[in-house]
Formats: structure tokens, sequence, C-alpha cells
């Protein structure tokens, strides 16, 4: 017994010596150093470690995404996780879209999704917009004529839907010749709810299929350089 306060004063010793020392030289004693092993000529705060200054548990010197809001979950690099979004629906095309073309590049074949509300012929502000773009673009071919075809969604009666077509197709082709273009090369005709581009299952495909598609007949001269429309 009579060693037992020598090796506990050994003890507290090598205690005091170790908790007095910087075995990590990181400039922190190891009784004040809650992370033991630092890398060497890495920066510390007043614990012994690294700096962690977004508080995401990811120190800075690893943080790839520094400046996270506290509270948010992060992965190893210090990022939030990646959330797949849903996407939303294309902004419909403003100016008609070429649909078809001739073998010299010429558009043959367009379509407005755009400019039409449900019941409704009056073209809208993107449908006025595709009249101007359609109406530029039939400038660079005077000698062209073309034929406006109207056509709606499945909603409400086949006969109303036929003569409602027949407004859409009529609507863009007043509006041709207010912007300048002769009657005499546009003719209109309505399709109804009979030539669908999608289903009607959706309020959103419905309101792809009320649209307008145009085709464009060059001079009789170049017939036998076009595709044939069907």
């Amino acid at each position: 017994m009579k060693f037992l306060p020598m090796f506990l004063g050994l003890i507290l010793s090598v205690s005091f010596l170790y908790a007095n020392v910087d075995l990590d030289g990181d400039g922190v004693i190891n009784e004040l150093d809650y992370c033991e092993n630092t890398l060497p000529n890495v920066t510390v705060n007043s614990t012994g470690c690294e700096p962690d200054d977004d508080f995401d548990g990811v120190i800075n010197r690893l943080d790839k995404c520094p400046n996270t809001p506290l509270g948010v979950k992060v992965d190893e690099n210090g990022c939030p996780p990646v959330v797949a979004k849903a996407v939303p629906l294309a902004e419909e095309p403003i100016a008609p879209l070429v649909t078809k073309t001739d073998s010299n590049g010429r558009a043959v074949e367009l379509e407005m999704r755009a400019g039409f509300e449900f019941d409704s012929y009056k073209l809208s502000e993107k449908g006025l917009k595709a009249v101007d773009a359609f109406y530029d673009y039939m400038e660079k071919y005077p000698e062209a004529n073309v034929m406006i075809v109207g056509h709606t969604c499945n909603m409400g009666p086949e006969e109303y839907n036929v003569q409602l077509s027949q407004n859409r197709a009529d609507a863009f082709s007043q509006a041709l010749q207010e912007k300048g273009m002769s009657p005499q090369r546009i003719s209109a005709k309505g399709e109804g709810m009979a030539l669908p581009i999608v289903s009607n299952d959706t309020k959103e495909d419905r309101a792809l299929n009320r649209r307008v598609e145009i085709k464009i007949f060059y001079p009789p001269e170049d017939a036998e350089q076009e595709t044939p429309l069907p």
C-alpha cells in the first residue's frame, strides 16, 4: 500500500503533462482540444477543430457549398441534396412552329398552338405575335398561297366545334389581311375536333389541340421540288 500514493502521483503527473501539451501541433493544448490529430498546417478554432462557419457539420476546407442556411441538411460535400424538380410544360411557341419543310428548306406546314382560350376564337396576345411572325415569313415569298386550318379539343358537340374551328381559321386569316396580306392568297377551313395532335384526356392536352395549322403552297413551277402535302 505504501506505493499507492506514489503510483497515483505518477498518474496525475502524466495526466497533467498530457493535458498541457499539444500533440497534434495545432496550437491548442490537449486539454482544450476537441479534435485531436488535426492535419498539419491547417487553421483551427479555439477548440482545436477546423472551422465550420455555416454550422452544417462539414468543415470549411471540405465544404463546397459555404453559407448553407442554418438547419438545412447537407451531403458529405456540405451541399443540400439535389431534389428533382417537376419540369413545367414547355411555354407555348409564340411564332408558328414549322412541322414540315420542302427540299429547299422552305416551310410547307406550320402549327400555332398558342392563341385561343377554351370556347373562343379571339386571338390572344401570343396569337397576334404569331400572326406577326408568320406574316414576316410570308413577305419573303409573295408568290406563295396559304391554307389556314382551325382545330378544337373534344369539349362540346361536333357540329359546334366545326364552326368554332372555322372561326379560328377565319380569325387568323383576317389578322393576316389586316397586316396587308392579299385575301386572294389565303383560304381557311375548320376541321373541328377530328384531328387532335395529342389525347384530350387532360386540360393541358386539350389546350394543345386548340390550334391552327398552316399549309403553304409555293408557285406551280416549283411543284416538282416540293414535299407532297398529305
